[in-house]
């Protein structure tokens, strides 16, 4: 009966790794070194590394901000065209 409580244990430090944005491979590392040293440890780990979620959520937001900012820039306007300009393209073929 241990062994079972000690096994589901284990999947708490994955389930942690995994919604803070870790990869299959890493939680499931995770949980190896849960199963070896401790859940209790385990779950410190999990807690004490970064939030990649949070921080591509963050990043996204950031880019998409970047994208709206640049697109509400004012472009600089095209310069009209003289009637030199009109008589050169003429002479160069295009219309």
């Amino acid at each position: 009966m241990f062994i079972l409580i000690w096994f589901g244990l284990c999947f708490v430090p994955f389930a942690i790794a995994r919604a803070r944005g870790r990869s299959l491979f890493a939680a499931i590392g995770l949980f190896f070194v849960s199963l070896v040293l401790s859940p209790l440890l385990g779950v410190i780990i999990a807690l004490c590394l970064r939030n990649l979620a949070k921080a591509r959520s963050e990043q996204r937001q950031q880019d998409r901000h970047r994208e709206l900012i640049e697109a509400l820039r004012p472009q600089p306007a095209a310069r009209a065209l003289e009637p030199n300009d009109y008589i050169e393209m003429l002479r160069r073929g295009g219309a």
